[in-house]
């Protein structure tokens, strides 16, 4: 029987060489983040929480029906209606796009305007 040299993959050695630069940078006292290159990401917002007369309060301060608020949104008006009923909850899409709305409703009707003419 011959003895077959086993190779390592390419990803084990790609593996080894990173545990061999990390231990580079413990003996050299050097930060890990100095030595390689990386980037940060921020954690995103969780959307806000809509109560039912939250969602009355937001549609009535537009002036618009539900069915109309509903078109807006790009939702049924049945679903708009449950929202208001609190029989069911905005997803977490929707909630980030009520947020948007919120946070200053003439701006957002006049922006929908805009695009509709």
């Amino acid at each position: 029987m011959s003895k077959r040299k086993k190779t390592a993959s390419r990803g084990t050695r790609s593996l080894l060489r990173g545990l061999r630069d990390l231990q580079d940078c413990v003996r050299d006292g050097v930060r890990p983040e100095n030595r390689f290159p990386s980037r940060t990401v921020g954690l995103i917002k969780q959307p806000g929480r809509f109560s039912p007369a939250a969602i009355k309060k937001l549609r009535a301060s537009l002036g618009v029906s539900q069915s109309l608020f509903a078109t807006m949104l790009g939702v049924s008006s049945v679903l708009v209606e449950s929202w208001e009923q609190g029989l069911r909850e905005p997803s977490p899409l929707a909630r980030r796009l009520l947020d948007m709305i919120a946070e200053d409703p003439a701006a957002w009707l006049a922006r929908l305007n805009r695009r509709a003419g």
